[in-house]
């Protein structure tokens, strides 16, 4: 008699040797999951999906400063990060690719930047930094163009991003074509049995036509805290084009305005206050308004104030441009002002009893 087959064996087998791959099948998705998709860009930056365009460049700015090569010349994972940053700004900095790197991961945004050349991080970083030497450019390059951009107290003391609108000369195809590249090269030919003649030939190449169009573009130029007045924030290429050759870089100078009730010396802070002359003689309390829009708060006097007097508080002043974590002084001034027209009899006696001195005989003094 054949022994009665054992049910459900099949079964349990089934489901424990399911129990056993799972882990191994979920690794693979994940690991599939991540080839499909490629590099996290947010991620390498630190922002979130939803950040800014200028959440986005601030938080380049900040990693790119920290594993540039020149700071790591022997770190390679430096170098490797250097690369990522490199690329996920270039990528969420655009909105055309950012919009495809959305919908389909790093694999979607290879042609856009395999059509767009190593150039455009080159420009990007360059606005930001100035490392290394200059290079040797074979290509001419468009001129040099200079501009002012004017910022607010407020805007030095707290960081801040500017928006511009500029008239930029953008380059354009034209019907026709026409000679670019041209060059002088030495050229050999020979005109009898071992005699040779060097000479120099224009060469050029015939290109398609290019004409220049004025279109407004936006810009973002980043003031930082505590920069100074004077300085200077470059932009590489987005100076003058030139048709045969590389753009030329944009130069922005920092430009203070005059505030209403500051002014600035280095990292110190400035600043009159006017108080009454019964504040002047009893004494006063008071608070003043700093840039960031916060309270500070005066020692109380309890003297006379005579007018002129100065305070001086320390690390109240702007911070400092190298280090934020430093600022320098505030100095109060402090100007009285006096009542207006003429003390009644009363009022005059009072104040000759308050102010009974013994006359002070005039002295003159030779002024200097």
């Amino acid at each position: 008699m054949a022994p009665a087959p054992r049910k459900g064996r099949g079964r349990v087998f089934g489901r424990g040797l399911f129990a056993a791959l799972l882990p191994l099948l979920l690794h693979v998705l994940v690991i599939s999951d991540t080839a499909a998709g490629g590099r996290d860009l947010y991620g390498i930056l630190g922002v979130a999906k939803t950040a800014t365009k200028k959440e986005i460049k601030k938080a380049f700015r900040q990693l790119a400063l920290k594993y540039h090569p020149d700071r790591n010349p022997n770190d390679e994972t430096a170098k490797k990060k250097f690369e990522d940053l490199g690329f996920a700004y270039e990528t969420l900095g655009d909105k055309e690719l950012r919009q495809r790197y959305d919908r389909g991961g790093e694999e979607a945004v290879k042609d856009g930047h395999n059509t767009r050349g190593g150039g455009a991080f080159d420009n990007m970083f360059g606005s930001f930094f100035n490392f290394g030497g200059q290079r040797e450019r074979e290509v001419p390059k468009g001129d040099l163009v200079k501009m002012q951009v004017d910022v607010t107290l407020e805007q030095i003391f707290n960081g801040a991003f500017i928006e511009l609108l500029r008239a930029k000369p953008v380059p354009k195809e034209a019907e026709g074509t026409r000679e670019c590249n041209c060059q002088n090269k030495r050229m050999t030919r020979q005109v009898s049995p071992g005699r040779f003649q060097i000479y120099q030939q224009r060469v050029c190449d015939e290109c398609p036509n290019v004409k220049l169009t004025m279109e407004w573009t936006e810009m973002d130029v980043e003031i930082d805290i505590g920069m100074v007045d004077g300085h200077e924030i470059t932009f590489v290429g987005d100076g003058e084009p030139h048709i045969d050759g590389e753009n030329g870089d944009l130069v922005m100078t920092v430009n203070t305005l005059r505030h209403p009730r500051y002014w600035r010396v280095g990292s110190d802070l400035y600043t009159n206050v006017t108080i009454s002359l019964h504040d002047a003689l009893v004494g006063f309390a008071m608070s003043i308004k700093q840039l960031d829009g916060s309270v500070i708060e005066l020692p109380p006097r309890t003297g006379v104030t005579k007018p002129g007097y100065t305070m001086t508080l320390l690390s109240e002043g702007m911070p400092h441009y190298d280090d934020n974590t430093l600022r320098g002084s505030l100095h109060i001034t402090f100007d009285v002002q006096f009542p207006e027209g003429t003390l009644a009899a009363a009022q005059l006696r009072g104040v000759s009893e308050l102010f009974a001195e013994p006359a002070i005989s005039p002295v003159a003094y030779r002024g200097m």
